[in-house]
């Protein structure tokens, strides 16, 4: 059992067939993938699951006490939270190298 069953598949190179439509990610978070894996051959197979966004049910009222706890401990920059909590940027990169 060393070797996967889709490693096997590759051997027989008529049965293996990529795809290039997909059904799940919206366009930006399908970017990265198209980009790395497929080549750009990558396509959404819904506009409206392309261009879906996650509705953050209280996202006003975090943003508020964000805003709040900035404003009284000005020595904590919060400013990464608040974007990481924007719908219109579903795609974002955290650096979490100096979490410990």
């Amino acid at each position: 059992m060393d070797e996967s069953l889709f490693k096997r598949l590759e051997l027989h190179g008529d049965a293996v067939v990529q795809l290039n439509v997909q059904y799940r990610m919206n366009r930006q978070i399908m970017s990265l993938s198209n980009s790395l894996m497929y080549e750009g051959r990558l396509e959404c197979g819904s506009e409206r699951t392309a261009a879906a966004l996650l509705a953050l049910p209280f996202l006003r009222s975090v943003q508020s006490e964000l805003t709040s706890y900035a404003e009284s401990h000005p020595q904590h920059d919060l400013a990464w939270i608040q974007a990481t909590l924007l719908p219109s940027s579903p795609v974002c990169f955290l650096d979490c190298s100096m979490v410990g």
